[in-house]
């Protein structure tokens, strides 16, 4: 948690820095952009109410056809949390704001491991099942990696590098349904 905090008073010194470094400034367009500050707590608000339902249809649904938590957390869970990063994203590109997207993608990944994993394992024992720390852990730290790859050298094709990412996930799939 610790983490998290310092990682957002970073971010909140980086940008003020990047702004010119005026507290006037950011207060006077704080105030003249009222509503659009309030459109961005209302769609705040519905991400989480919808991410919400979705989560909790999708364990009653696993549930219901027997498959065990972990492949739950791995698959319609994670899918569940990710789809407003993704739906973020899409309209931060679609909207000409790559930046956006990419910070939104790279930010959310951030406090998922530092405040809502610290959170979590503040107010109950996580157990890692040593399934997880095999194959499931050395994806994450390949694809994590390829990542910080594709960040530093633009050269990379995106449309291929996206197109690898995507493949990577439905064989994941494959292993976690078929192997």
């Amino acid at each position: 948690i610790a983490m998290a905090f310092a990682y957002l008073g970073y971010t909140g010194w980086y940008a003020l820095r990047e702004s010119g470094g005026s507290l006037v400034r950011l207060e006077t367009s704080l105030e003249t952009h009222l509503p659009v500050f309030f459109k961005f707590l209302g769609g705040a608000f519905l991400i989480i109410l919808g991410a919400r339902f979705l989560v909790g249809s999708g364990v009653t649904l696993a549930q219901v056809l027997g498959l065990p938590e972990i492949l739950i957390g791995l698959t319609l869970i994670a899918v569940g949390t990710s789809l407003p990063e993704l739906a973020m994203a899409l309209t931060a590109l679609a909207s000409g704001h790559g930046r956006i997207s990419m910070g939104n993608l790279t930010g959310a990944t951030i406090i998922n491991f530092t405040f809502a994993l610290g959170l979590a394992a503040t107010l109950a024992e996580i157990k890692v099942p040593a399934s997880l720390l095999g194959f499931d852990f050395l994806l994450l730290l390949l694809f994590s990696g390829l990542g910080v790859v594709f960040a530093f050298f633009p050269r990379i094709s995106q449309k291929v590098f996206g197109i690898f990412l995507i493949m990577g996930y439905f064989f994941y799939l494959f292993y976690l349904f078929w192997l």
